[in-house]
């Protein structure tokens, strides 16, 4: 669906999309954690296809660590402080991201 907003965007004039998420969906909606952090990697395939940013607001409250690092593992960039930079925490690419949350689920099966 998002795909296809996109695409849609672009084809009706609009050179430039923004995109803001607030993820408090997650919980409320009670995703497991590794097919959150799945769905932000396969996200990035999407939106590199389109001229998009996007803002992935989590209440650091709401989340867990370990919840949170992965998160900013999937994200090529971050808010740190006051400025937007690459990501200095460790940025996966989405097809990497995607294997090692496979190896995981296999270690815990």
């Amino acid at each position: 669906m998002i795909d296809h907003l996109m695409s849609a965007a672009g084809e009706n004039g609009y050179r430039r999309t923004r995109v803001i998420g607030d993820m408090d969906w997650a919980l409320e909606d009670h995703v497991p954690d590794g097919e959150l952090i799945a769905l932000e990697a396969r996200l990035n395939e999407v939106y590199a296809r389109h001229n998009v940013w996007v803002i992935c607001a989590y209440d650091l409250t709401r989340f867990s660590g370990s919840v949170l690092f992965d998160v900013m593992r999937t994200h090529p960039a971050a808010w740190v402080g006051d400025a937007l930079q690459h990501n200095p925490f460790f940025y996966v690419p989405p097809a990497q991201m995607l294997q090692q949350l496979r190896e995981r689920s296999q270690l815990v099966a």
